[in-house]
C-alpha cells in the first residue's frame, strides 16, 4: 500500500478530531509535507514548552503562541520509509518530537537522526520495520 494511504489509515482506524484531509490542509498551509512512493511525512515547528494538546492538535494552537521561536520539529504522521523521511526536514531545530503509543516524545535531533540513519529499523513506529506511525490525533 502506498504511504500516503497507510498514513490516512491511521486517521480511519483512530478516533480522531478531524479527518485525515483536514490535517493535510493544515500542514500543507502552515507546515511541512512531504510524499514520495517511499514514504509520507508531515510535521511542523513548534516550541517544546507548549502545552501537550497544542502540539499534538495544531487546530488548536493559540495566536500568541505564533510569536515564539520554535525548538522542535513535530512529526505528526508518517509512513514508509523512516531513513528517507528523516533527511528531508526544511532546517534544522533542536529537538524532534512525535507520539509513539499515545505519549508525546522529545528527542534531540542531533542524537536521534544519525541513530535513525545507521539501522534500518524505525525507532519512532511502534507499527514494524515499514514505519507507519506515529500520531494519533
Amino acid at each position: 500500500m502506498n504511504p500516503a494511504f497507510q498514513a490516512a489509515e491511521v486517521y480511519r482506524l483512530e478516533p480522531c478530531s478531524h479527518t485525515f484531509y483536514e490535517a493535510l490542509d493544515y500542514y500543507l498551509a502552515h507546515g511541512w509535507v512531504h510524499s514520495t512512493p517511499d514514504f509520507f511525512v508531515m510535521g511542523r515547528p513548534v516550541c517544546s514548552d507548549w502545552a501537550e494538546e497544542v502540539i499534538i492538535n495544531p487546530m488548536l494552537l493559540p495566536q500568541s503562541e505564533l510569536t515564539q521561536r520554535p525548538d522542535t520539529w513535530h512529526i505528526a504522521l508518517m509512513a514508509g520509509d523512516l531513513k528517507a523521511a528523516c533527511c528531508l526536514l526544511p532546517y534544522d531545530l533542536p529537538f524532534i518530537s512525535f507520539e509513539r503509543k499515545n505519549q508525546l516524545r522529545f528527542h534531540r535531533h542531533d542524537r536521534l537522526f544519525p541513530t535513525i540513519r545507521k539501522r534500518s529499523l524505525s525507532l519512532l513506529s511502534g507499527h514494524g520495520e515499514d514505519g507507519v506511525v506515529l500520531q494519533r490525533c
